[in-house]
């Protein structure tokens, strides 16, 4: 809406929001769709036929005035990442506080040294390994939970299943 207030006249048409530049340089995009919205029904055409011949698969979502909603679109294609990322903020924070008390004011107050300048690297570099490694065996953890599940029922490698 901005662009087009600033050239009176122009047919402003937004598109190839969702397709980023990695995924433009690398990979294949037959059967990727892009989102096309605009005022004018023949900028559309020309900007989808321009998609087509790309050989992605171009999608009409109406007036120019959904823009903004196309630009949020590639947040919104990832909704299942919300409860790892808090789940990873909730952590972070957890482990920084305790780290803060235990590090640096523990040491101010028993020994009375003020080492605060270590905050921002030491506990950093003390706190991300820390929930990276908890994240990481929180995404095995349900695989290795189902394969002992298995192992101890039998399913996976009984002999009455393999012989019918």
């Amino acid at each position: 809406m901005y662009l087009s207030s600033l050239v009176p006249g122009a047919e402003v048409v937004k598109g190839f929001n969702t397709l980023s530049a990695w995924a433009l340089q690398n990979g294949p995009l037959a059967g990727k769709q892009v989102y096309i919205c605009g005022d004018s029904v023949e900028a559309k055409q020309v900007v989808m036929a321009v998609a087509t011949k790309l050989g992605l698969s171009a999608l009409d979502r109406g007036f120019l005035s959904v823009a903004r909603e196309l630009e949020n679109f590639p947040l919104q294609l990832f909704p299942q990442w919300r409860l790892p990322l808090y789940i990873t903020i909730g952590l972070s924070a957890a482990f920084f506080f305790y780290l803060l008390i235990r590090d640096i004011i523990y040491a101010y107050v028993t020994q009375g040294e003020d080492i605060s300048f270590r905050i921002m690297v030491s506990l950093a570099n003390k706190v991300c390994p820390i929930v990276s490694l908890i994240m990481l065996s929180l995404c095995y953890l349900p695989g290795v939970l189902a394969s002992f599940l298995q192992l101890y029922r039998g399913t996976k490698y009984r002999s009455d299943l393999l012989c019918a």
